[in-house]
């Protein structure tokens, strides 16, 4: 799945085959990642009027809001079981959140720095995330289950892309 200049989602085949647009509309959809089974596409869109994290079941075309809560809420992540998200929220609620069932659990509190890019561990229990501040940038990993703090994993010399950290199955993070 991607998002194209006029800020719709599509998906394709990996052989180009099978090109299908999924949203439509006059609003910014963008960020698509796919569920873990490929029947769900989580992305951020404006169609609330500010960015919440909407799900769209792929084979009926059914959309979903799953966040909107005040401020902006983008970079949606599947946890590997499929039924967590993981988001990056702006403003107030500045933070990594994760959405589970109903329920909201902030495990990356960075108080007024930018933060980007979740990506959960293999296994569920942790969430990478780049966060850019003074002398707090790099990647940072957290508990998926909240109640501790971030760990910066770089040295805040380096140079950090907002780009998702992608694990590797026994636990190393490429960035």
């Amino acid at each position: 799945a991607y998002w194209s200049g006029d800020y719709d989602i599509w998906a394709v085949n990996a052989d180009g085959t099978g090109l299908e647009q999924l949203t439509r509309g006059p609003f910014d959809d963008r960020e698509p990642t796919w569920s873990p089974d490929g029947a769900r596409v989580a992305f951020a869109s404006d169609r609330g009027g500010s960015y919440d994290v909407w799900e769209l079941t792929v084979a009926s075309g059914a959309l979903r809001r799953v966040t909107g809560e005040p401020g902006n809420e983008y970079t949606p992540a599947y946890a590997p079981d499929g039924r967590r998200i993981a988001y990056v929220a702006d403003g107030e609620r500045s933070g990594v959140w994760i959405r589970d069932g109903g329920d909201d659990i902030q495990v990356g509190d960075v108080g007024e720095d930018e933060v980007y890019s979740p990506s959960f561990a293999p296994d569920g229990s942790r969430v990478a995330f780049v966060r850019i501040g003074t002398g707090t940038s790099g990647l940072h990993v957290v508990s998926a289950t909240g109640g501790e703090s971030a760990r910066r994993l770089t040295d805040d010399d380096q140079d950090v892309f907002p780009f998702r950290p992608s694990w590797t199955d026994d636990g190393r993070i490429l960035y």
